[in-house]
């Protein structure tokens, strides 16, 4: 029986585990942490239930004293708590007929969370080593993994911005206007310098960036984004800029905003959103709103940092899974000492 309980808890731990880490891009360590908690919890239930159904349909093996008449006391099957069944004369004055005691243990509001069957067979079903069990998934929690930072966010959609703390702070975004501009555009090198060494090819990881967005909105039912030569300019330009000039603002120095740059490289859009992301090249980096750290030298990793980063905040989150967007543009520019932009653009 208990093997079958076992195989049970670990389907459905497992189960959860995978559906965390793939529908809900969550990381490998809190998707480990979830599946020991549900593991627990299963084997917890399960114990339980069939304890109490043993206990409940047998009397109780230990005596008490009824603290309301002084006799001793015990649970009679079908009981869920201790009852006093002894007759007992309660009128001291003229006739004196006896009447069943009734004391029951506890207090009447949390004695059957406190005293029944059930709460004493849901202590005993938490053994020693689930407690451990429980332990080191709050540790996988908990438990800081990197000595890194977790990198910043910055984000906007419609006017207004999502911050790293998750408040909402405006920002001016004048409509685009129908004349487009004819100015050149920077390329991806010189705002930037020579490349850290390590650096992973970021070609790749904008396009990897941009097809695990698209394997998130294909969960949920919503359409592809297509990449486009003038929003992925307008991505480039602004993260050139940041690493050039080193602020870190949907606003820049000169005071462009969200909405100039949509006017000057994609005045089509009617409607337009952006999210950015600051993070450094490192062998283990952790992903913002997480625990989990990954290595921003790979294009796998740094294009995991960027997307479950943005999943982990509601403002970017949202301008990533909007269903009125159907094009995106993304750039990253990396700075001689190691810190990346990223930044990408709805429409």
């Amino acid at each position: 029986m208990r093997w079958r309980q076992a195989l049970l808890a670990a389907a459905l731990s497992t189960g959860g585990a995978v559906a965390l880490y793939t529908l809900r891009d969550a990381g490998l360590t809190l998707a480990v942490a979830v599946a020991l908690l549900v593991y627990v919890g299963v084997r917890v239930l399960i114990g339980t239930y069939y304890r109490s159904r043993y206990w409940y349909r047998r009397s109780g093996r230990n005596t008490r004293e009824c603290r309301r008449c002084g006799r001793q006391i015990s649970r009679r099957a079908g009981d869920l708590v201790t009852k006093c069944y002894h007759r007992i004369n309660q009128h001291p004055h003229g006739p004196k007929p006896e009447q069943e005691c009734g004391w029951k243990p506890g207090w009447p509001g949390t004695r059957l969370v406190t005293r029944s069957v059930v709460a004493r067979q849901v202590i005993r079903s938490i053994t020693w080593q689930r407690l451990g069990v429980i332990g080191l998934a709050g540790a996988l929690l908990l438990t800081p993994i990197s000595i890194s930072a977790g990198g910043a966010l910055a984000g906007s959609s419609g006017t207004s911005a999502a911050s790293a703390d998750g408040a909402s702070t405006p920002v001016a975004t004048e409509p685009p206007t129908a004349t487009a501009t004819t100015e050149s555009t920077p390329t991806r090198t010189p705002a930037v310098g020579d490349e850290y060494p390590g650096t992973p090819d970021l070609e790749s990881s904008e396009a990897e960036t941009l097809s695990r967005i698209n394997r998130i909105r294909q969960q949920r039912e919503l359409p592809p984004l297509e990449q486009t030569d003038d929003l992925s300019e307008m991505a480039q330009y602004h993260v050139n800029d940041q690493a050039r000039t080193g602020y870190y603002s949907h606003t820049a120095p000169d005071g462009e905003s969200v909405g100039d740059r949509f006017d000057r490289f994609a005045p089509q859009c009617s409607g337009g959103a952006e999210n950015s992301h600051k993070g450094e090249i490192s062998h283990s980096y952790r992903i913002y709103g997480s625990q989990e750290v990954v290595s921003t030298l790979t294009v796998s990793g740094m294009s995991q940092y960027l997307v479950q980063g943005w999943m982990n905040s509601d403002g970017h989150r949202e301008n990533m899974l909007d269903p009125q967007w159907s094009k995106a543009g993304i750039g990253i520019a990396v700075t001689p000492d190691g810190t990346f932009y990223a930044t990408i653009n709805f429409c």
